[in-house]
């Protein structure tokens, strides 16, 4: 596999991740009081996250389909936030008043997940030759 067609929109995905992030950072949904590197008010650690998070999720879209691609977000994301939670490496800033929680996450953050999977898989589609799903989806 060659790296070089995967750069522009890893990098494309980096951008949007931050400032998805420093949106949430700036409303002060979250906070991150482990975090000692950042890009602006975004941790390192954080971008560097999304960012496998995209590539991951267009990586099983190439060779499942939709169906995985979209959850590999939540696989990943749901033990992440279980970690954290006991951890402390992130923290849910009074977010009670939502309907579900899970470990102080509230389920928008899920819903944010899957979407930023199919941001990543249609950036990436766009930028990489040959990106059609193996399989039927």
């Amino acid at each position: 596999m060659k790296f070089k067609p995967y750069l522009r929109p890893f990098l494309l995905y980096v951008l949007l991740s931050i400032g998805i992030e420093t949106l949430g950072l700036l409303r002060e949904m979250y906070s991150y009081p482990l975090s000692v590197f950042h890009i602006g008010v975004v941790p390192f650690s954080i971008t560097l996250y999304w960012s496998l998070i995209g590539l991951l999720s267009f990586l099983a879209y190439r060779k499942y389909g939709w169906k995985l691609g979209l959850f590999v977000g939540l696989i990943i994301d749901i033990p992440a936030e279980v970690i954290a939670y006991f951890s402390g490496v992130w923290r849910w800033n009074g977010l009670k008043p939502y309907l579900f929680t899970f470990y102080d996450a509230p389920a928008l953050n899920f819903f944010v997940y899957i979407t930023m999977s199919v941001y990543a898989i249609l950036i990436y589609r766009y930028f990489v030759k040959g990106t059609k799903p193996r399989i039927k989806p």
